[in-house]
Order: C-alpha cells, then sequence, then structure tokens
C-alpha cells in the first residue's frame, strides 16, 4: 500500500484533523503515519477497517492513530 493510498483510504473513513508522515533525523520516512480524526468514533471505525486489511493500527486514547504500512 502506498501512502497516498493509504491516505485516500483514511480520508474515506472519516474526517482527518492531521496526517504526517514520520521521518526520520535524515529526512526518509520510517513507513508510518499520524492520523488523528475528528472525533474518537471515526478513529475507532479506522482502526476496526484497518485491521480487516490487514495493516496495523494502534488505538490511543485521544483519537491518534498510528498506522504502519506495509513494507
Amino acid at each position: 500500500m502506498f501512502a497516498n493510498e493509504l491516505f485516500g483510504y483514511c480520508k474515506a473513513i472519516g474526517c482527518i484533523c492531521h496526517f504526517r508522515f514520520l521521518k526520520d533525523a535524515m529526512g526518509i520516512s520510517k513507513g508510518s503515519a499520524y492520523v488523528t480524526y475528528a472525533n474518537k468514533g471515526m478513529a475507532e471505525n479506522a482502526v476496526a477497517s484497518m485491521n480487516n486489511l490487514k495493516v496495523r493500527a494502534f488505538d490511543k486514547i485521544t483519537a491518534m492513530k498510528v498506522v504502519d504500512f506495509p513494507k
């Protein structure tokens, strides 16, 4: 799954407040992104849907999701 595909998928689930790809000190992508949804319900739905797609998603109380795309 490419980064733009992941962004499109996350956007289709609900209103994204923040989407940022993680990079190391050299500016190289770590293969993951922070995704924050407008409300916790959307974020929980995103986690459930991503788990169905075998994309790892970690739930945080703030409704911010860390999404790792497959390598």
